[in-house]
């Protein structure tokens, strides 16, 4: 695993809008006004859901794979495009994922394989369980020396 792959990676996706001339932007920098930001990599509105995928989703999973810890946090304001980004209409980061996992599991001979998926929301300091239905369990987020820190109550 190279340096690129095993640091904390943050990627900003510009939704399709209104023009704003005050806001300008490369493959890695926003301008406001006066101000700068840099990322590793700024994708444009017309991006399509694989490059996304290819970009971030694709080298994650083969990380994980590789045995090392993998997250996705999807964070900005309401209507910004969080989920269609990680669900989307042309299967998004989700799907492809989970496509690209299996496929390459069932191409392991010989080995047992147990997969867990957790998926929630925080939204207004509040946790909501995205797998549960229901929706009828306090989710607390609690640290434990063998467990580490986890979720508790969250649906696998």
């Amino acid at each position: 695993m190279d340096s690129k792959d095993d640091s904390i990676q943050v990627f900003i996706r510009v939704k399709p809008g209104e023009s704003d001339e005050s806001i300008s932007y490369s493959d890695t920098e926003i301008r406001l006004d006066r101000h700068q930001f840099a990322f590793d990599k700024i994708f444009n509105p017309s991006t399509s859901q694989a490059d996304i995928f290819d970009a971030v989703g694709h080298r994650l999973l083969l990380n994980t794979l590789d045995g090392y810890n993998g997250c996705v946090f999807v964070y900005g304001q309401t209507g910004s495009g969080k989920t269609h980004t990680m669900i989307g209409e042309d299967s998004g980061l989700m799907q492809r994922s989970f496509r690209e996992l299996f496929i390459r599991l069932n191409g392991i001979e010989n080995a047992e394989c147990f997969v867990t998926c957790s998926y929630f929301e925080i939204y207004n300091e509040q946790l909501l369980d995205l797998l549960d239905n229901k929706k009828d369990k306090k989710l607390s987020i609690r640290q434990d020396t063998k467990k580490g820190i986890f979720v508790e109550n969250l649906s696998e």
